[in-house]
């Protein structure tokens, strides 16, 4: 877990990531693709909550379902939120992005 939060940074298969942004379906349930180049938006923020998954050559997320912001200095402050929420000034890079 980086900073005592929810996220897991598991691998998916190539054929999970090869869309880069926008949703997707697959398998049995739908997911949000994005790269992880996207900036200042809640599917690549550190103080998140929710599954995601980074691809295996870390280009882009799987993310399922919603997620809720864990910055005290966010207005958005516990608030539930969609990954491609955007943009915030209070944003900083998930760690497990590098």
């Amino acid at each position: 877990m980086t900073g005592g939060l929810f996220w897991s940074a598991l691998e998916l298969p190539r054929a999970e990531a090869k869309e880069l942004t926008g949703a997707v379906e697959s398998g049995d349930r739908s997911a949000f693709v994005i790269s992880t180049e996207t900036t200042k938006h809640c599917g690549t923020r550190e103080f998140s909550g929710g599954p995601r998954r980074l691809s295996a050559d870390k280009k882009s997320l799987s993310i399922t379902g919603l997620g809720w912001c864990n910055n005290l200095k966010n207005p958005m402050f516990r608030d539930v939120t969609t990954p491609d929420h955007g943009p915030m000034d209070t944003w900083r890079k998930w760690g497990a992005l590098g």
